[in-house]
């Protein structure tokens, strides 16, 4: 038998709803480089999705369109999110404010990925700064 060795980054991010309950979970490694790229792909994605005429709705193209966006959601993410994050909510369902909840999550989450990777990147300058530190004169 092979020796193994495990390389996963990836953390249980849960999903918790307005009262403070844990709606799902996924795996999702939030400081990935490569999740800028994805990042930028999706929100063009979202930037030339064309929604159904409201007045005359076709349910098949509602239906494909819905599953095109958690589609995009589980390529950002690198995992199969969707699953939990539209448990309770079709993606295209309007919010009070007017937004779609897809917006509202997409939002959320790009701000979560901007947070963890601010403080992640300044603890790895930290650590470099550390040990640079003494080979300066």
């Amino acid at each position: 038998m092979a020796r193994q060795i495990t390389l996963d980054d990836r953390e249980v991010i849960e999903i918790v709803n307005s009262q403070g309950a844990v709606t799902g979970s996924f795996l999702f490694n939030p400081t990935d480089l490569d999740i800028v790229q994805r990042c930028e792909k999706v929100i063009d994605y979202f930037n030339n999705l064309q929604m159904p005429d409201s007045e005359n709705v076709d349910m098949d193209a509602f239906n494909s369109i819905s599953n095109q966006i958690k589609d995009q959601f589980d390529y950002l993410l690198d995992s199969e999110a969707s699953v939990t994050l539209f448990a309770h909510c079709n993606p295209l369902s309007p919010r009070e404010d007017g937004t779609l909840y897809c917006e509202y999550v997409l939002d959320t989450i790009t701000k979560f990925i901007e947070k963890e990777y601010n403080v992640r990147t300044k603890k790895t300058q930290a650590r470099i700064s550390k040990y640079t530190r003494k080979y300066q004169k």
